[in-house]
């Protein structure tokens, strides 16, 4: 991310400070990866800990449903200002195992009141192999 200055480059500075104040974000060690309000897209990443894994071992839904509306929340805030999730629904697709987790959200639609976003969440493997374990489909309203 170039510091060009831009209300997109302030709001990609101003959602990662207040990441780092949310308990949860900052216990999942939430990273921003890449953020392009042109292109509409947000790229997150956690580290997968044995605290974050279920029973067979594989990341906890929960943690992949975090992502996903962080992703979508994110990129919705990078386009539109402050926002909140209004909706979102999750499918899971694989098991997701690996080093760590990565969520892409992408907005599909901004509309006055609501942008509509998506998110796509893989899990990377020890060898930096991607394999897709959910997406999402989401409504995010503008707070002004």
């Amino acid at each position: 991310m170039a510091d060009d200055g831009s209300d997109a480059e302030r709001r990609a500075q101003m959602i990662m400070a207040v990441s780092g104040r949310q308990g949860f974000n900052a216990w999942l060690g939430v990273d921003l990866v890449e953020a392009d309000a042109d292109a509409g897209k947000i790229v997150i990443r956690a580290p997968v800990r044995d605290e974050i894994t279920q029973h067979h071992g594989y990341v906890h839904g929960g943690v992949l449903g975090c992502l996903a509306d962080t992703a979508m929340a994110w990129v919705a805030a990078l386009v539109a200002g402050d926002v909140v999730t209004q909706s979102y629904s999750l499918q899971f697709l694989a098991p997701a195992k690996g080093e760590a987790v990565v969520a892409e959200g992408r907005v599909i639609k901004e509309g006055r009141r609501a942008v509509s976003v998506e998110a796509r969440v893989s899990s990377v493997a020890d060898d930096g192999g991607e394999t897709l374990v959910a997406t999402a489909l989401g409504s995010i309203w503008r707070k002004s």
